[in-house]
């Protein structure tokens, strides 16, 4: 008998919006980032950046060019949200709390997803915040790609 064990190591740099240490509201206008550098699972860096008197698109190509790979923030419009798909960077939207504790619950995979919550998403529009979850310290969940076009 074979078994076989697979151990996935995350190796990535990850983006959070901040605004005074927490995530920011709406990623849209955040020009402040937090870039956390994720070897074997683990923080290797942490730094700051300030894009200021950008638009959308130049802070998201500048959080590519600078290695981003994911961006976990707030709410984010479908316009911005198409604009990381573009670019090929993951986006999980709809989270809350302080940016160092976000990043080491998504370290630990405890980023709660929950499947159907949306408090203020929809009402009156077409299409309202589609899967949008919920959680104990923060709401979220990863778009897919299909989601994304």
């Amino acid at each position: 008998m074979i078994v076989a064990l697979y151990i996935s190591m995350k190796n990535e740099m990850v983006a959070l919006p901040v605004f005074n240490e927490r995530i920011s509201p709406l990623l849209d206008v955040a020009n402040r980032f937090a870039i956390y550098e994720i070897v074997d699972d683990r923080i290797s860096q942490k730094i700051m950046v300030s894009l200021h008197d950008e638009s959308e698109i130049q802070r998201v190509q500048k959080l590519k060019e600078l290695g981003v790979s994911l961006i976990i923030g707030g709410a984010v419009s479908g316009f911005v949200t198409h604009v990381i798909a573009e670019k090929g960077i993951r986006l999980i939207s709809w989270i809350n709390g302080e940016a160092d504790k976000v990043i080491h619950s998504y370290l630990r995979d405890d980023l709660d997803y929950a499947a159907e919550d949306t408090r203020g998403c929809g009402r009156g529009r077409r299409r309202g915040c589609r899967g949008v979850g919920s959680g104990k310290r923060g709401v979220g969940r990863e778009n897919t790609a299909e989601e994304n076009e």
